[in-house]
Order: structure tokens, then sequence, then C-alpha cells
């Protein structure tokens, strides 16, 4: 689903016509495309162009909900594993191993 946006001549004279001087003088369609480009710290480097530019915006919009939502989530973990991690801190130095492979 591309969207025509002009048909220049391959060959222009000054006022935008075609030149006649050219027998292969053709008409090149100039399409509108969408771009999404996804870079990570680690290298990777993702460039897709897709000529149904409305998909992707709705792929941007989506991908960008998504992102937003996993750094909820990441934030959130990495909170839960700092709490449980100081909880372990609280535990005494000495403990009685005899108590502890009798509730096993």
């Amino acid at each position: 689903m591309q969207k025509l946006l002009v048909t220049p001549w391959k060959y222009v004279n000054k006022n935008g016509g075609p030149d006649r001087r050219f027998n292969d003088n053709r008409q090149i369609p100039v399409c509108r495309y969408g771009e999404i480009n996804l870079k990570s710290s680690d290298g990777i480097n993702i460039y897709l162009e897709c000529s149904n530019h409305k998909l992707v915006s709705a792929m941007q919009d989506y991908f960008t909900k998504f992102m937003n939502y996993h750094n909820t989530i990441t934030n959130i973990s990495k909170k839960s594993a700092k709490a449980t991690s100081n909880s372990f801190c609280a535990l005494p130095a000495k403990m009685d191993t005899k108590k502890l492979q009798k509730t096993k």
C-alpha cells in the first residue's frame, strides 16, 4: 500500500517538464516508505524499510508501549531483587545447623 508522492522525469528541462532530447526519458515514481531503526548498546543495528508507512507508524507505537512496559517490569524486578538481598543480610551471623537439619 504505497503512497505515490510524485512522478518526476528521469531527465528534466529547466521548466520542470520532460527533456525531449532523450528517447528513454521516463517518469520515475517516488513513493512514501516507512523506516524503523533498532539500535542496542551491544552494537546491533537493524534498519527496516516498509512500503506501508501506516503499518510502520503502528509498529512504532506498539514497540514504544512494549519498551515502556519492559522498562517498568525491569525496574520492579530490580527493586524486589534488592529487597531480597537485603533480607539475607538480616540473618544472624552464627546459625545452628542442627536446627536447620531437623526442620528439613
